[in-house]
């Protein structure tokens, strides 16, 4: 497994585990929810989505019913955590445990019950684009080379535009005229450099050195995880634009503020356990999709995926806020995404140095550390401050 084998992998993956990383935000962070049942929810959208393919279901109406099988089982935690009062921790272990037999049950075809049950997949939704990509791989990566061109000239060109338009600004006074003088400068540099840039790549990389990195990425990367990266990013920018569309309309600012402060949004007369069984209801939707795109990337689903996910959605999403901080939604969104790929890359690297085993020691440290520095942080500015006040 070479360097470029890692990140693509790491990546591909890492795409599909973001969908559960924005799953665990939405309890975790916006509800301030611990949310347990995911870790049946995860094998939930697993399970069904194979059974369904494997009575000949199309793969693309397995998964849709796999998210809504996971938000009923969402709805199910929300239900007996406002309804029955049951503390929201709670409430998730024994949908997670009653799920566990479900699962089981819906494997097995509803006969006799066991662990060891697994079911085959496939049909899947990577199936389309893999096919396409493997009738047509040069050219795609080809194009992949194009697009990784387009994409360095456009920085190098957008970073000297940018310094050299402010070089230019400063000379001038505000004014119409010599604003329409800036962008038309502006244009014809931009223009300039690209070209030159354009020229400088032609005239260092030859073609047999472009054949020889083609040859590289189809060894490397391999059209399956191409194919999985692809769909997995079709997958994750529609989670992410319905995520982040949602979330700014009227519905999506009450469960945000029930989060935020539950006393405050009733009172503004915000149905405060309706909001969260919403929320919860969306969050285990996320993680059953996540679950049916993981299995059919898989192969097979079992019951016992759902070991750890809900460590790894908390991994993902400390990951990302130890890089960029605690932003807005937008950019939390951003940074899910972000630590999900980290995270998988550094997984692929524990395969590389063959100490997977330790996988999930290295998983729970790593949460621990990232939580702990908050606290560790805010005691000693805490200290800090007291010991300056004592000596003023």
């Amino acid at each position: 497994m070479g360097i470029l084998s890692i990140l693509s992998s790491g990546i591909a993956n890492g795409l599909i585990w973001a969908i559960l990383g924005i799953g665990v935000y939405i309890t975790y962070r916006i509800l301030d929810i611990a949310d347990l049942g995911i870790e049946g929810t995860f094998p939930l959208g697993a399970s069904v989505a194979a059974i369904l393919i494997s009575v000949g279901v199309n793969p693309f109406i397995a998964t849709i019913i796999a998210i809504i099988v996971g938000g009923i089982f969402g709805a199910l935690t929300g239900v007996l955590h406002t309804k029955f009062k049951i503390p929201a921790i709670l409430s998730g272990i024994i949908t997670m445990t009653a799920l566990f037999t479900i699962n089981m049950l819906v494997l097995g075809g509803f006969k006799t019950p066991t662990n060891n049950l697994q079911i085959s997949i496939s049909n899947t939704v990577y199936a389309p684009i893999r096919n396409i990509l493997f009738n047509n791989k040069e050219f795609i990566v080809e194009i992949i080379l194009c697009i990784l061109l387009v994409a360095l000239i456009t920085i190098f060109s957008f970073i000297l535009v940018k310094f050299i338009i402010n070089v230019i600004k400063n000379s001038f006074k505000k004014n119409i005229v010599k604003n329409i003088i800036v962008v038309s400068i502006e244009s014809i540099i931009g223009v300039l450099i690209g070209v030159g840039f354009v020229m400088l790549i032609i005239k260092l990389f030859n073609i047999n050195d472009l054949i020889f990195i083609k040859k590289i990425l189809i060894n490397e990367i391999g059209i399956a995880t191409l194919s999985k990266g692809l769909v997995a990013f079709i997958i994750l920018m529609a989670v992410f634009g319905a995520c982040y569309w949602f979330f700014g309309t009227e519905i999506g600012m009450s469960l945000r503020a029930t989060g935020n402060n539950a006393r405050m949004a009733k009172a503004q007369g915000i149905n405060t356990n309706a909001m969260i069984i919403l929320g919860l209801v969306i969050s285990n939707a996320l993680v059953a999709l996540c679950g049916a795109v993981f299995a059919q990337d898989f192969g097979s689903a079992n019951v016992n995926q759902g070991d750890g996910t809900i460590v790894v959605g908390l991994a993902v999403i400390v990951i990302g806020e130890a890089i960029f901080g605690r932003q807005d939604f937008k950019k939390s969104l951003i940074s899910i995404i972000v630590g999900a790929a980290i995270y998988y890359i550094l997984e692929d690297v524990a395969v590389k140095l063959e100490v997977e085993h330790y996988l999930k020691l290295v998983r729970a440290v790593l949460v621990a550390v990232v939580l702990i520095i908050p606290f560790v942080k805010k005691k000693l500015s805490f200290k800090k401050k007291k010991g300056g006040a004592v000596n003023a």
